[in-house]
């Protein structure tokens, strides 16, 4: 996937630098973009934590 050169055409990693610094802003953005799918299902757990605590209490 791109680690011995970028892609012939234009793509988005043409703004992450030259190589081989790109592969590492690569695995940059993949970590934030598995933090972004990932947060729905934090914010979800939260929310059904704080209803069970809530709920518990009464």
């Amino acid at each position: 996937m791109f680690i011995a050169r970028k892609p012939a055409t234009s793509s988005l990693i043409d703004f992450l630098g030259p190589h081989p610094w790109y592969i590492l802003s690569l695995e940059g953005v993949a970590v934030l973009f598995f933090y972004l799918l990932y947060a729905p299902f934090v914010l979800s757990d939260y929310r059904q934590r704080k209803q069970r605590a809530k709920t518990q209490t009464m």
